[in-house]
């Protein structure tokens, strides 16, 4: 049976983390609970991701940090180590019991999750999720997601490894189907408005094709040499008709040209910024491999500052800045080409 081992903390030592305005948390527990109190935007999120950080690392917590320097202390009676962590800096893992050091973030997760005997990096995170309490709802520990985190970990703390590495393998393929229909779902929206473009080319294309036939039709008819000679004895009709067929064509091509921006725009009007994002990466590949750009890791991403396309930390947000100037541009701009319809 797949058992967590029963670790506690004994000392626990955040320096820095997240904020400047962080203030220090310097604890000798030795085993014993710890209990962070205070009202609204006081820190004690802050505080249980900063532990979670002491613990697992940058990888199991969701806000980005940059500041970061914490030191944590754990034993299960037999087995006790220190775990240091600094942003920008290699974790390091000493076992006390025995003076041995390890360094790296692989290897200090990897003899992490013997120790308190975790299966996987996955069944970390839905356990740090479960146990987080939710902000939005402050009479319930359990919120409908943390429920299913839950059961999850139930699951696999009952059934055993094997289980929970079946339904690890399960969840990613579900996982996986769900990025490819969201793919295809942007594809299609892509593919609908490419329509909507080349419906209004055909349009335009049927109003040429109208007027080179009519010409056709009066040259044919003997009718044009009429027209001509009609206009030659009347200069004032001439430039008048010529007014007109340029205005004609004027306002023709300002329609073509509000139906086409109409259509662009509309990709951008009422948009969440992360659908635009998703939307906009879509269309890229890997060079490497010609895998597409997986849109559930755009979502993550952006949460935490990084490039949405490659995963960079130190991100300057100008995509996200990029596309949110269209999006406000464009809810302003489609109404008024609505009204001109």
């Amino acid at each position: 049976m797949n058992k967590i081992s029963n670790y506690h903390i004994q000392k626990l030592d955040i320096k820095k983390f997240h904020s400047t305005e962080y203030e220090r948390v310097e604890k000798i527990l030795d085993g014993k609970s710890f209990f962070v109190q205070g009202t609204n935007s006081t820190g004690k999120t802050t505080t249980f991701d900063a532990i979670t950080y002491a613990i697992f690392g940058y990888e199991f917590i969701e806000r980005s940090v940059k500041i970061a320097d914490t030191e944590i202390w754990l034993s299960n009676g037999k087995i006790s180590f220190k775990i240091e962590r600094k942003y920008n800096s290699e974790p390091k893992m000493k076992i006390l019991n025995t003076a041995k050091e390890i360094k790296g973030s692989k290897q200090v997760t990897q003899k992490l999750f013997e120790f308190l005997n975790i299966p996987n990096p996955n069944y970390a995170k839905k356990m740090i999720d479960t146990f987080r309490v939710p902000q939005s709802d402050e009479n319930s520990l359990v919120t409908s997601s943390s429920q299913k985190q839950l059961e999850y970990v139930i699951t696999s703390f009952l059934s055993g490894p094997e289980v929970s590495e079946e339904r690890q393998i399960l969840e990613e393929h579900i996982k996986c189907l769900h990025s490819k229909k969201e793919v295809l779902e942007i594809r299609k929206n892509n593919l609908l408005r490419d329509l909507k473009d080349s419906d209004l080319k055909e349009l335009r294309n049927k109003n040429h094709y109208n007027e080179i036939k009519e010409f056709i039709d009066q040259f044919d008819s003997g009718k044009i040499d009429e027209t001509i000679s009609a206009l030659d004895k009347n200069e004032n009709i001439t430039q008048r008709i010529k007014q007109l067929v340029s205005l004609k064509t004027s306002k023709n091509e300002e329609l073509f040209r509000n139906g086409k921006e109409l259509s662009d725009r509309k990709g951008y009007f009422n948009q969440e910024l992360i659908d635009v994002v998703k939307q906009t990466l879509s269309v890229l590949v890997c060079p490497v491999c010609s895998k597409d750009v997986d849109v559930v890791k755009i979502v993550n991403r952006k949460k935490k500052s990084m490039c949405p396309f490659c995963g960079q930390e130190h991100y300057d947000g100008r995509l996200y800045e990029l596309l949110n100037n269209e999006i406000i541009a464009s809810n302003k701009r489609v109404i008024e080409l609505m009204e001109k319809e």
